[in-house]
Parts: structure tokens; C-alpha cells; sequence
């Protein structure tokens, strides 16, 4: 056994420890995550989403998660793809620093036991390799770079636009790229042409993939997509110059919960050693670092500055798309800054017990970090042992789509579900969609601007009464829902156990039938339902889920 293995072996079998072991143990009973996760696209097909029109404006069709989403249930799709993030997380961190970073055998536990705190992160698995992927597709590109390549890096640069997101990550690893492309041009007068190959795989891979989106986004005359609505100088997109110097703050103290690093302990390790340590060749890695990080963050803060705002509002690609996504390299790069800094421990007295001392630390506060945008593995951890009690914000696979129950709405109305379209109160589409319902709302990142305009026509009476769900609708609208004014844009949830019981609803039945909606699925009762031309129908729940749905029917 060659000496790597040994600690790949052991990261691969803690992974699976960690992240499949509970999840096969509870099955649908384990936690995980809702937000911008199970409320999104986990278990629905494109051709239930607002009225089944719009398929050919999504962008994964050939993404390898959709692919696991079409051989498997979407349970397991999710799990196997979740597993697999975490894997490469650890395999492509480790090889990154043991070849061109760490290269020293004497750093081995620095390099395994900063490999399994990457791993260890709280990353979106739905994002695919966008984040967690990166330290292999830089050891690749790196092996490239330095001419040292073989046939294993150009399938890692292949399979990569097929496992993450050219909006989230891609463009901005392709001009990362083309930067040190053009550096090591100017520097050595000669064309790195297997660099230069490797850039032009990756790219034309993702405009393949990324076809539809890009074509729709940027040559199709007859598509105009909600994002141009956007307003930029909205107050729920721009900060003043004092607010956006405190989100610079924070994004480097704290980080972002898309691209969560949680990386407190080494930030306060970072500052220590800069202050402690006054050999300026060995703490060169560490500033360059720590600088890169503070102008990754520097440019999320800039996005967000009115001053800002006024030239993404005359720019519509600027309107239209995020550019300050550089930060999502921050839980990359603050590992490795972690092994620098380790390394520079290791010259200290009693750093055999310090480094693995550090390790565990880090560690554990990532498994139970309180600022962990997902607590999926603390939860299942503790699920193996006790009951989790579901709250609006936190559920099992089980109790968020409640199969039993919409099963049991199913069977009630009769009809085939294709033959009718639905409306979602008070809880999020997608579990109606992964039901097999199809739903006019839904939580959409690109879509035809017409169609909000029809949608709002439905919601408006409701949107006139409450300020924040009407800015949060009309200056972005991602989220094209059923909004109430009694619930707030942040409390979509409402379970059997939430305070809100009734409303009196205003909306524009008409419209709603005039998009072929037919019922409302809602999780309180419309007092004022024979008003508004809706006839109740029957209330659904079971015991053990957490929903209480009221079956509505337009009467017109």
C-alpha cells in the first residue's frame, strides 16, 4: 500500500460514516436541510413547475445530479450525490496540498486532517462540485501548468461542467484561470499550451451544458427573463457605503452560508501566528491568503453598494447576474491557509500535540458550528439516538413531503394530475411538486418576466398589504409564491403548530383560473372563501406530519 492511501482510505471511511451511515440508518427519517435545498429542485421534474411551461429554461439538463435524480428515488439521488460532494471535497483538497502545496512526506497529518475539515463542511450538495470541487480542479489545472499533467487530469477538467453550475462557480473559476493563463504568459513569453487546452475544455463544456441558459439569456429575442425586472437601487439588494463596509466585515469574519467555511478558529489562529511570528518568508503564504480573501469579500461587498447599484441599473447584464461570487473560493482558500498555518505550528515547541489538538478543534466546531447554514449531519447524529422534534425550519425528508398525506388529497380529488394546476399558501411548491402535483408557483431563478406579470395579477391585494413580501415579490421574485400578507417572505412554513390559524384572503380568483389554476392547497382556512369564488372541500392531516391542508376549489 503506497503511503497516501492509508489516510484516504481512513478520510473515505469516515465520510461514509459521518454522511451515509445515519441517513441509511433513519432512511427518510433523517434531517435535511430546507432551505434553498429541499425547497428548491430535490425531487421535482421540469414538467410540473408553473403549469409545465417552461422546461427549456433550465440549465442541468445535462448536469450529473439530474442524471442521479433519474435513475434513482430522490431520497437516495440525494444522499449518493451528497456522499459523493464530500468524498471529493476530501480526495481533491488532499491532493492539492500533498503535490503543490505540502509536498513535504513530514506534513501528512496536516494535510489528512485538513482535507477532512474541508470535507467536513456544511456545503450545498445541490450545487453539485461548484465549491467542494475546486481543490481537485485546481490540482488538475495546477499539473497542467506546470506541464506534469496525465490523462486523469483532463477527465477531472470533462467531468467537471457536469457536476456544478456555471452561474454559481463556473465563470468564475474560467476567469480565474484565464488570469493565470495571461500571467504566466507575460512572465514566461510562451504559450502554456495544455493550460491553454485545459481552459478551452472547460469552457466550451459548460456553454454545451449550460446551453439552454445561455441561450435564452443572452440570443433569444423572444425570451425576456424576470431578472431584467429587478430593481437594483431596491433596499433588499443595495446597502449604504457603512452597511456594505460591515458586510465586508462579516463576509471575512464569518463567511456566507452558501459558501460556508466556517473558519473562526482558523482566522483567530491566522491572527496569532501573524502577530507571534516575525519571519516574514514564513508568513508571506499566510498574508497573500488572508488578501486574497479580503478582495474575494471586498468584491460581494462592492455588489451590494448603492454607488454601485446605479451602474448595474443602466447595465443589464450587471441587473441580471451576480459578479461578486469570487467570494465562493473563500472555504478553499481558508483551508489551505489552515495547513500554512499548521505548517508554521509545527516549528514550535509541542506541536505533535498542538496540531492534532487544532485539528479536532476545528473540526468539532465545524460538525457543530451555530453559524452552519446546514446542521444536517449535528441533527442525523443526534437522531440515531432520540426523536427530532420538527419545526417550521427544520424536518426530516419524510415529514417535509409528507407523501401519506398528499397521497390521500390525491386520491380525493380523483382526477389525473396533469389535467389541473394548483396553488400552494403556506408552504413551500416544491413539496406539492414532489408530490406530482403541478403548481403555478414555484422557487425559479430564471423565468419569463410575463409570467410573473400574470402571477402577480393573482397575488397583488395580498402584496398591497404587506411591504416586505411586496418588495421581496417585485424587486426580485425568485420566489414566485402564493404570498398572504399574514405571513411574512422568511415564515413560509406554516405548520400545525404555528400560531397563524385563519386568513381573510384577497386574491384575484379570475386571474388565477385564467392561468388554468383550479385548487388551492392551503395551510390555513380562508374565512372569506365563498366571497372569492373558492368552495372548501376538505381539511387533510395525519398525527405524525406536520402540515394541516385545507383543499380549495375555484367555484366561477
Amino acid at each position: 500500500m503506497k503511503s497516501n492511501d492509508k489516510p484516504v482510505a481512513s478520510g473515505i471511511l469516515l465520510i461514509l460514516i459521518f454522511f451515509l451511515l445515519p441517513r441509511l440508518i433513519l432512511g427518510m427519517d433523517s434531517y435535511i436541510r430546507i432551505h434553498d435545498n429541499l425547497d428548491g429542485a430535490i425531487g421535482r421534474s421540469v414538467d410540473i413547475i408553473m403549469g409545465g411551461n417552461y422546461e427549456n429554461f433550465f440549465g442541468f439538463a445535462l448536469n450529473f445530479i439530474s442524471f442521479l435524480k433519474f435513475i434513482f428515488e430522490p431520497y437516495m439521488a440525494y444522499i449518493i450525490n451528497d456522499v459523493i460532494v464530500h468524498l471529493v471535497a476530501f480526495i481533491g483538497l488532499f491532493l492539492l496540498l500533498q503535490k503543490h502545496i505540502l509536498p513535504d512526506k513530514e506534513n501528512s497529518l496536516i494535510i489528512f486532517g485538513t482535507s477532512l475539515c474541508f470535507s467536513f463542511l456544511p456545503f450545498y450538495s445541490n450545487f453539485g462540485l461548484s465549491i467542494a470541487g475546486m481543490p481537485l480542479l485546481f490540482y488538475a489545472f495546477q499539473n497542467l501548468r506546470n506541464q506534469t499533467e496525465s490523462i486523469y487530469d483532463y477527465f477531472i477538467i470533462v467531468i467537471f461542467p457536469f457536476y456544478s453550475f456555471l452561474a454559481l462557480s463556473g465563470i468564475f473559476i474560467v476567469v480565474i484561470f484565464g488570469l493565470l493563463f495571461f500571467v504566466d504568459l507575460i512572465r514566461n513569453r510562451e504559450i502554456n499550451r495544455q493550460f491553454f487546452l485545459g481552459l478551452v475544455i472547460l469552457g466550451a463544456l459548460y456553454s454545451l451544458v449550460e446551453f439552454n441558459l445561455i441561450y435564452t439569456m443572452f440570443f433569444s429575442k423572444s425570451f425576456i427573463s424576470h431578472r431584467a425586472a429587478w430593481e437594483p437601487l431596491s433596499t433588499l439588494l443595495v446597502k449604504t457605503f457603512p452597511q456594505s463596509i460591515t458586510l465586508l466585515i462579516k463576509n471575512i469574519i464569518a463567511g456566507h452560508y452558501h459558501a460556508a467555511s466556517l473558519h473562526g478558529p482558523v482566522l483567530l489562529l491566522s491572527i496569532i501566528l501573524i502577530v507571534a511570528i516575525h519571519n516574514k518568508k514564513q508568513l508571506k503564504p499566510i498574508i497573500v491568503l488572508l488578501s486574497i480573501i479580503i478582495l474575494f469579500s471586498a468584491f460581494f461587498s462592492i455588489y451590494t453598494w448603492d454607488t454601485y447599484a446605479l451602474l448595474r441599473e443602466k447595465i443589464q447584464i450587471f441587473r441580471t447576474f451576480n459578479f461578486g461570487r469570487f467570494h465562493w473560493f473563500h472555504p478553499m482558500l481558508w483551508y489551505i491557509l489552515f495547513a500554512y498555518c499548521l505548517t508554521n505550528i509545527k516549528k514550535f515547541k509541542f506541536s505533535r500535540i498542538s496540531i492534532p489538538l487544532i485539528i479536532m478543534v476545528q473540526l468539532v466546531y465545524v460538525v457543530l458550528s451555530p453559524f452552519g447554514a446546514k446542521q444536517e449531519l449535528k441533527y442525523n447524529i443526534i437522531g440515531l439516538f432520540q426523536k427530532v422534534e420538527y419545526t417550521s425550519n427544520r424536518m426530516s425528508f419524510r415529514e417535509f413531503y409528507s407523501e401519506e398525506l398528499f397521497k390521500k388529497i390525491d386520491n380525493y380529488i380523483g382526477d389525473n394530475k396533469n389535467t389541473y394546476r394548483i396553488g400552494c399558501i403556506g408552504f413551500h411548491p416544491s413539496i406539492a411538486q414532489y408530490n406530482g402535483f403541478i403548481t403555478l408557483d414555484a422557487y425559479m431563478t430564471n423565468y419569463p418576466l410575463e409570467y410573473k406579470n400574470r402571477f402577480r395579477k393573482i397575488i397583488a391585494g395580498e402584496l398591497e398589504k404587506n411591504p416586505i413580501n411586496r418588495m421581496y415579490f417585485d424587486d426580485w421574485g425568485n420566489r414566485c409564491y402564493f404570498f398572504i400578507h399574514n405571513l411574512n417572505r422568511h415564515k413560509v412554513n406554516n405548520i400545525k403548530t404555528s400560531k397563524l390559524k385563519e386568513t381573510e384572503l384577497n386574491f384575484d380568483i379570475k386571474a388565477f383560473k385564467e392561468m388554468d389554476g383550479k385548487y388551492f392547497f392551503s395551510t390555513v382556512k380562508i374565512t372569506n372563501a365563498d366571497k372569492i369564488f373558492l368552495k372548501y372541500l376538505k381539511t387533510f392531516e395525519m398525527a405524525d406530519l406536520p402540515w394541516r391542508i385545507y383543499l380549495y376549489q375555484v367555484n366561477m
